[in-house]
């Protein structure tokens, strides 16, 4: 199984973010606020270029964000026209209680021109409106700066998180390639997006399920046949029984597709998913202790049960095998290939519920980073340090994600250099230093 473009493995689309501007004016603390919700009121100096990663989860696609810190010290200048050369954003920001730094953003803005000309979104970010009273830059300049030289523009504070999501929310619809056939590129991370194409991911596992529940419901009446006098193998009575508890599984968390419960709607793809390879090993038992079990028409040879034939090892299998090969009616061969299709059918159905719980997972992250606490995306809502980590449903929750962890998370490969960026600054050192 998990992250992911046409099939799950595919890698997210990334869109390198350029953060430009004079020292101090909070590039830093813009991306420390968005990254883990925090501000450091002690002034660090970012030391050359600092890296972060990021992926969002908007509405109808997931992309990740790499955020480029730079230092804004004039030694460090010769630096940034190439990490500016490959950029796709390029946010300029300035300190609102600082004329200086805004009149330096034409600087700036040139420089980002100068080495990508109009094959870039740049962003006029007036940062320290918690100093308003401070305030040496009107919205207006900075509204009328950015309507010159076409730019986006918003006003923010990192210390407060006053339009830091906004800010990225922005950035991301804004992207370029979101739009035409770049977008279906993106929806495709989605391996699959409905039932047949006719209806939605919710709709289609809501019926998937309902279906369950009567296939489910023939193990009551398997145990009824008992009180009947009539005489149950081990198998079949495993089979009822195991029946009886998927359909009280599912009584359980059937009414929670529609209120979208991350850890319910997780729970049903996974029992759906292990209810499917089950099944399959039921059937293939019971068909090869139906075939060793049944005697050649002609008295040929004995009825030779499934564990005899296992303990006659591959000679008993070939001698069976050869037997059976001349006496099995033709309607056999149809039976088997109605039950490979049917099988079939409940692995498409298995990946239809396994994508709507994976869309539930993704709303919810998104959810998590713009109103909540944030989220790690490879750690996920089931993280120890939130509050979907605690307990049972935590560590179950854990457990359920960290098979197929690139599906359920959409974690595309990591480049070398990516890794040990992706939760917090290490203590040995400052990853961004607070500018």
């Amino acid at each position: 199984m998990a992250q992911s473009a046409g099939s799950y493995n595919n890698p997210l689309k990334k869109f390198k973010l350029v953060f430009l501007g004079e020292q101090s004016v909070g590039k830093t603390s813009l991306i420390t606020r968005f990254m883990y919700d925090s501000f450091d009121n002690m002034y660090q100096a970012t030391i050359g270029i600092d890296f972060l990663s990021k992926t969002m989860y908007l509405e109808d696609r997931t992309v990740r964000l790499q955020l480029w810190d730079t230092a804004g010290q004039e030694r460090f200048r010769s630096l940034i026209p190439s990490y500016i050369r490959d950029s796709s954003v390029a946010v300029v920001v300035y300190d609102v209680s600082n004329a200086k730094s805004f009149q330096n953003t034409r600087k700036w803005i040139d420089d980002v021109r100068a080495e990508r000309g109009n094959d870039v979104i740049i962003v006029l970010v007036g940062n320290k409106t918690d100093l308003n009273e401070k305030r040496e830059v009107t919205t207006q300049q900075g509204e009328d700066e950015a309507k010159k030289n076409n730019l986006m523009f918003m006003e923010t504070s990192a210390k407060l998180g006053h339009n830091v999501k906004n800010l990225f929310k922005r950035i991301a619809h804004a992207l370029p390639g979101m739009e035409g056939t770049d977008a279906a590129a993106q929806t495709s991370s989605q391996m699959i997006d409905s039932l047949f194409g006719l209806v939605g991911l919710q709709t289609g596992t809501e019926l998937i399920s309902l279906a369950l529940v009567f296939n489910k419901v023939t193990g009551v009446y398997g145990l009824l046949a008992i009180l009947t006098g009539y005489q149950l193998s081990l198998l079949q009575l495993s089979t009822y029984v195991y029946s009886i508890g998927v359909l009280g599984l599912l009584v359980y968390l059937i009414p929670h597709i529609r209120r979208q419960s991350l850890f319910e709607c997780l729970a049903l793809a996974w029992l759906y998913f292990l209810d499917t390879t089950i099944n399959g090993a039921y059937t293939a038992a019971f068909g090869l202790d139906w075939y060793f079990a049944s005697t050649s028409a002609g008295g040929e040879a004995k009825a030779l049960s499934l564990p005899n034939v296992v303990s006659e090892g591959f000679e008993g299998l070939r001698r069976q095998s050869a037997i059976h090969g001349k006496v099995v009616p033709q309607e056999t061969a149809t039976s088997m290939i109605l039950i490979v299709g049917l099988t079939l059918i409940r692995v498409y159905f298995t990946v239809v519920v396994m994508a709507f719980a994976r869309q539930v997972l993704q709303k919810y992250m998104q959810l998590m980073i713009f109103e909540g606490p944030g989220v790690d995306e490879r750690e996920g809502p089931f993280a120890l340090d939130l509050p979907d980590g605690d307990g049972r449903k935590g560590r179950l929750g854990r457990f359920m994600v960290s098979f197929g962890r690139g599906y359920w998370m959409d974690i595309p490969g990591l480049e070398n250099w990516e890794r040990n960026v992706q939760r917090k600054p290490h203590s040995s050192g400052p990853l961004a230093g607070k500018v």
